[in-house]
């Protein structure tokens, strides 16, 4: 990749004033170390307040009438988020500072060791906001560059933007203004067709595999970072990217971290929404480090796969809305002890309005739906997703018990179950109170329209 001073002194300009010069290093490290700290009285904490709640609310169920009858058998959705909570309460404790922190000087120290690698940071998108792959595109060429500079680093990578034929044509020109910055633009063809006839994003994701293979980028030394059009990263990314190729990449072939939502914040009810998602990343990687695997919870960004171990798996799966979960089940049967931790975060946007908030749980619940039908996934693979499901399904009944129990009292699931319900109440503070501490130092996420030197 060139080096930015070579480049057209605008372009320069662009790519040092983005928001994305505000995702540190340091800043993640910080984020980190508080994050941290917050954990040590947790379960104190949680099982203080559930005691409490519980004597607060002793009595068992009163059910005199039918009506009654209907609406406290509502309450037993509520028992359906104990497993998560359980294992997010526990989980996250035991994650410590060493599993998550960079530290710049142990990648230095081994720079020889990185010279012969290559990350291919690939953008798939439908084309339908060019304005966030040029961002993200730009993240990438700002970041690689300025660690290079910065820390004396020989990082190989690639940028690429994998399209479709019909959105490339409508904004040539764009698109041909990340080649300048030496970004790989590729249209899939739109008479592209796999062997199984793979539709949506898997048919981009597997055309690229074939582009890589091509290029002779497929061997144990090239390792892929997958992003959605609107995944930036920082000097985190990057970074934890390098930690996990040295610290990983001789015995682990995919990787993944937490994503946060701090593009364009607004305070809406959409946006903080999207707390519970860093969470629940933070549960994930929890659940890596005590039982060496995601229990359940995938998404198709911000993940790292070795390039050989991608090209075995591939994305041919036919008619499939959940290609992310597919492919790491697909991983897990053919690689065994994955993901692992990645250090570092990524930064997206949040859904802005409740429509797409909505249409983005849809196309998640349709998916997991299709999952479940798949013959080619075993069935023990298919518990977690279930469980989900179940979870889901759980929503509505569950908001509906609470209000009408404000309305129309019917006591406690059973007696002294008011100690579950402090639980519950705690656990969902938790989650959102992890969430926001993990984003409290981006959301203020106006360039600091720095250049890079």
């Amino acid at each position: 990749m060139k080096s930015l001073p070579s480049m057209q002194k605008g372009l320069y300009e662009e790519l040092g004033s983005g928001v994305y010069t505000n995702f540190t290093v340091d800043r993640y490290n910080q984020t980190v170390k508080e994050q941290i700290s917050r954990e040590k009285f947790r379960l104190g904490k949680l099982a203080t307040f559930s005691i409490l709640t519980g004597f607060a609310f002793p009595q068992g169920p009163i059910v005199n009438t039918a009506f009654d009858a209907l609406l406290h058998s509502l309450k037993f959705s509520w028992l359906i988020q104990l497993p998560y909570f359980v294992v997010y309460n526990t989980g996250v404790r035991a994650i410590s500072q060493d599993d998550l922190i960079i530290d710049v000087k142990k990648i230095i120290d081994r720079k020889e060791d990185i010279s012969g690698k290559e990350i291919i940071y690939t953008i798939v998108t439908r084309g339908l906001n060019i304005n966030s792959v040029e961002g993200s595109a730009k993240s990438v060429v700002y970041w690689t560059n300025r660690i290079r500079e910065k820390y004396n680093l020989e990082l190989n990578s690639e940028v690429w933007v994998i399209t479709e034929e019909d959105a490339y044509r409508n904004a040539v020109k764009r698109y041909d203004r990340l080649r300048e910055i030496d970004v790989k633009v590729f249209a899939v063809p739109s008479d592209y067709r796999t062997r199984n006839n793979t539709k949506f994003k898997a048919r981009a994701l597997n055309y690229a595999t074939e582009l890589r293979r091509d290029f002779g980028l497929n061997t144990k030394n090239d390792w892929i970072y997958h992003q959605d059009e609107e995944t930036m990263v920082g000097e985190d990314t990057i970074l934890g990217n390098l930690d996990f190729i040295l610290n990983y990449g001789g015995e682990r072939v995919y990787g993944c971290g937490i994503i946060l939502y701090p593009q364009n914040w607004k305070n809406k009810v959409t946006f903080v929404g999207e707390l519970a998602r860093s969470s629940d990343d933070y549960r994930i990687l929890s659940s890596v480090k005590i039982f060496d695997t995601a229990i359940f919870g995938y998404h198709g960004s911000h993940f790292m796969c070795r390039a050989d171990a991608e090209q075995t798996v591939g994305w041919d799966f036919g008619e499939c809305k959940a290609e992310d979960l597919v492919f790491i089940i697909k991983m897990r049967e053919r690689f065994k002890k994955v993901p692992a931790i990645m250090r570092g975060f990524a930064y997206e946007k949040p859904p802005f309005t409740v429509g797409d908030h909505l249409k983005q749980r849809r196309r998640w619940f349709l998916g997991a739906f299709e999952f479940m039908k798949r013959d080619d996934i075993k069935l023990k693979y298919k518990i977690a997703p279930f469980y989900s499901l179940m979870s889901w399904f759980c929503a509505v009944p569950s908001l509906a018990a609470t209000i009408l129990n404000i309305l129309h009292p019917t006591g406690g699931v059973f007696g002294w179950s008011g100690a579950l319900t402090g639980f519950v109440w705690y656990s969902i503070f938790n989650i959102i109170r992890d969430g926001y501490s993990m984003h409290n130092l981006y959301l203020d996420n106006k360039p600091k329209n720095s250049m890079i030197n």
